[in-house]
């Protein structure tokens, strides 16, 4: 959940923190036809600066669809709904991760296509087998705890860690208050 008066900076800021990706890449977002997002140097420029354009400025309806678009490369297209439209509940720090489905993708799995051929290939039967490898030999692996990563984040694909993203999403809103209190 987001405010009306989230930025278009902001709300990039918020999915790069839910899906748990390094904001290394180019991205956009498309509203009613116009694309939005953050210049860089080399890169894609706007016509709007995201830190003022915020969602309120939009006028979406409860149903309506945007589109984020992140690493232009290797195209991740994600449709956005707005859900609902709700006053802020009092004392509600915002943004905040209600739910989820699955684990995000990782940023660097080549894309969708990729990332669904991976998900077949890490299938259960498969992590068990990895897993039983690694115990039984593992100095056989040039670095088992980097191996250890991956099965752990395949085993739990099918789960949305909400509480890690809103602490993450929470340290970010601190970071970023710390940060504007010094200027």
């Amino acid at each position: 959940m987001v405010t009306s008066e989230t930025t278009i900076a902001e709300l990039h800021a918020t999915l790069q923190i839910a899906f748990g990706w390094s904001d290394c890449h180019l991205h956009q977002f498309v509203i009613h036809g116009k694309h939005y997002g953050i210049a860089y140097l080399g890169g894609l420029s706007f016509a709007d600066n995201p830190d003022q354009v915020r969602l309120a400025d939009f006028r979406l309806r409860t149903g309506e669809r945007f589109f984020y678009e992140y690493n232009f490369h290797i195209p991740w297209r994600h449709e956005i709904r707005v859900e609902q439209i709700l006053s802020p509940a009092p004392g509600q720090r915002y943004p905040v991760c209600v739910g989820g489905a699955r684990a995000a993708p990782p940023e660097e799995c080549d894309g969708p296509h990729a990332f669904l051929a991976l998900r077949q290939h890490y299938h259960p039967h498969e992590l068990l087998e990895r897993l039983l490898v690694l115990i039984g030999d593992p100095d056989a692996h040039h670095d088992p705890y980097e191996e250890l990563r991956t099965l752990q984040y395949w085993a739990a694909i099918n789960r949305c860690d909400r509480r890690a993203i809103n602490r993450q999403l929470r340290h970010e809103a601190m970071t970023t208050s710390e940060t504007e209190a010094c200027a």
